[in-house]
């Protein structure tokens, strides 16, 4: 139960910097919690089991609570206990919008207490193989997130200003950001995702068979990673237009189909059916939301979108090319060093293409990187 508290303080403290455009802590928290959850499966687990995989996860998000709370001090919070919340508009205005929003936590949790039914009679190794691949997926969302996660503020303050034109630049922008960065992450899933498990969970009683299962899995949730981030960036924008009624309404419906297709795929794919209904049912529910959206705002996908997904499929064709000849000619024994060497080549050989092909959000991306750098190496970048 405890880590439900700091669950929530890490989500409260998140919002209050993204409301100040302080983004870097709120997605560095994300990595830490995910960073400090896979540590203590390596030490805990063995240890101590199950326990142990509750212990490491409870102290990750302390971790990441304790890495959001230094900002937050020097923008002066302070933090004291408050009851009085009768007659507050603020809080009032905010309890109209929290309970379509609590009934899509709801339904999250169904998902989820389904995908324990649909799998429970497949075995614990490949329960467990599910677990361990979307652990994994969790890594490249929080990466996005660090650049898509600036965009949600500007789309609240687009709607406050009655600016339809300058919000749907933004929301193709950001669908933009996912296909360059998403799709190119899904096929190196499929290309490198072995060495990467091998990696993280292959040591003391994770052998390869379960390896071989947690990348049965990882591969289909992979082919969702664009549709559950466009998902949550549709979700925003509803959010920000104070519409919270629709994003749930089509929760409901991707509930029934994740269900449906889960049980209609399993036969035939084993416990890789289950993702592969998860992510489905995401594309699915984005193309649902999508159609709301344009109903609403009118049409947001213009010709900039199509040239960067255009020019994100020829870089990823290019990288799958280069890598799958790579992996015939050379083979390296340790999993670090495989998965650092792909992964190496193919981020350089998608980034040449793009800089070939001219896509602009190459030097942005790669701007919004160096800033991140300290000042000294950025002036020996220079």
């Amino acid at each position: 139960m405890a880590v439900r508290f700091f669950i929530a303080l890490l989500s409260l403290w998140s919002t209050m910097l993204n409301a100040h455009d302080r983004f870097f802590a709120s997605t560095l928290s994300t990595v830490v919690n995910s960073a400090a959850t896979i540590l203590g499966f390596v030490v805990l687990v063995p240890w101590l089991g199950p326990t142990g995989l509750a212990i490491s996860t409870t102290i990750g998000f302390i971790l990441a609570a304790a890495t959001v709370l230094p900002p937050l001090r020097r923008l002066n919070y302070s933090f004291r206990w408050n009851f009085h919340w009768r007659g507050d508009p603020a809080l009032r205005s905010m309890g109209e919008r929290l309970f379509p929003i609590f009934i899509a936590i709801i339904l999250g949790q169904v998902t989820v207490f389904f995908e324990k039914i649909i799998a429970s009679g497949l075995g614990n190794e490949k329960i467990s193989a599910l677990a361990y691949a979307m652990t994994i997926i969790q890594l490249p969302m929080m990466v996005v997130g660090a650049v898509t996660v600036p965009l949600f503020p500007l789309l609240s303050e687009h709607v406050k200003r009655h600016n339809l034109p300058e919000l749907k630049r933004i929301l193709s922008l950001g669908l933009r950001y996912l296909a360059v960065l998403m799709v190119p992450v899904t096929v190196g899933l499929f290309l490198v995702g072995k060495p990467l498990i091998e990696l993280l969970y292959q040591k003391n009683q994770f052998g390869p068979d379960d390896t071989q299962l947690t990348y049965w899995a990882l591969i289909f949730y992979g082919v969702g990673l664009f549709a559950t981030a466009a998902r949550d960036l549709f979700t925003r924008t509803f959010y920000a237009l104070e519409n919270t009624k629709t994003p749930v309404a089509y929760a409901g419906i991707n509930v029934a189909i994740y269900i449906c297709l889960g049980l209609l795929l399993v036969p035939y794919l084993d416990h890789g059916g289950i993702a592969l209904a998860m992510s489905l049912s995401a594309f699915v529910n984005v193309i649902l939301l999508g159609v709301a959206l344009r109903r609403k705002i009118g049409g947001f996908v213009g010709r900039d979108l199509y040239q960067t997904a255009g020019k994100t499929l020829i870089g990823v064709a290019v990288m799958a090319v280069v890598l799958s000849k790579l992996e015939q000619v050379v083979h390296f024994s340790h999993a670090l060093v495989s998965f650092t060497f792909f992964t190496a080549v193919g981020a350089v050989v998608y980034a040449a293409v793009l800089y070939l092909v001219k896509e602009p959000l190459l030097a942005e991306l790669l701007g919004r990187v160096l800033a991140r750098l300290p000042k000294r190496l950025r002036g020996q970048q220079k």
